[in-house]
């Protein structure tokens, strides 16, 4: 399956990254991210996902802190197979659609995505700083 992503140019300013056909990730989350060339990154500056854990307001606040000054980062969140409802670091991002958008500063974050009360997925997305968008695919039905 092909998936385009919609992303708001004016967030970032650069065009939303789109993977490949038959590239694979991991069990449930994928991350596509671009830099601020606009050139699709791979590897190791992509980011990373770490499924089932969560972030305490400390921790939130350390990271908030620290990368403050960074220049943001546009995050797109798709949910595949299902609805679902997009929680970044405990604020509401999207409702309906397929397609999810906020602009963040790099560092971790806490993402859960929810359809009604039950919960889908959540975990720690980490953003580094080279990359001017991310995007984050759910399959909501692995």
């Amino acid at each position: 399956m092909l998936f385009e992503f919609v992303m708001l140019a004016a967030l970032a300013g650069s065009p939303a990254p789109t993977p490949t056909i038959g590239e694979d990730c991991g069990e449930q989350v994928c991350l596509y991210a671009s830099d601020r060339s606009y050139k699709r990154v791979i590897g190791d500056g992509v980011g990373s996902w770490k499924a089932e854990t969560r972030l305490n307001r400390n921790k939130r606040k350390k990271e908030a802190k620290k990368n403050r000054k960074r220049k943001d980062v546009a995050l797109n969140v798709v949910v595949e197979g299902r609805r679902g409802s997009v929680f970044v670091d405990g604020r509401y991002l999207a409702a309906t659609g397929e397609h999810a958008q906020r602009v963040l500063k790099p560092g971790k974050h806490e993402v859960e995505v929810r359809d009604g009360e039950e919960v889908i997925t959540f975990g720690v997305l980490s953003v580094p700083r080279k990359v001017s968008a991310i995007a984050l695919v759910v399959h909501a039905d692995r």
